[in-house]
């Protein structure tokens, strides 16, 4: 995270995969020239993909992420691609509750 008073620049870094965010073009072509100086980079354009997730911009900007392309890869890699949703009905605004599994792991039920 970057922040002056020309505004916020997010820099989001996983293996080597990395997605800058800000308000302005300017802000994100700025960051890209510094990393350049540091590292050999490939700039791949607006972001699509960013850690399995695809990602698509709404009509009123709002980003939504969406992971259909990885769960039909996990149907099929199961032979459940065939398979038909069933709704699954959850109390509205359930809190979640931590619990300890006998070995001491968490969970999050």
């Amino acid at each position: 995270v970057k922040m002056d008073k020309k505004g916020v620049v997010l820099v989001l870094v996983h293996v080597d995969d990395m997605c800058i965010a800000a308000k302005t073009q300017e802000l994100v072509n700025k960051i890209k020239a510094v990393i350049r100086t540091l590292f050999k980079v490939c700039d791949l354009g607006g972001i699509k993909i960013f850690l399995g997730m695809e990602v698509r911009w709404q009509a009123n900007r709002d980003i939504m992420l969406t992971q259909v392309v990885y769960i039909e890869q996990t149907l099929r890699k199961y032979g459940l691609i065939e398979a038909k949703p069933k709704a699954t009905l959850m109390v509205p605004r359930a809190k979640t509750v931590e619990a300890r599994t006998d070995d001491g792991r968490h969970h999050t039920i």
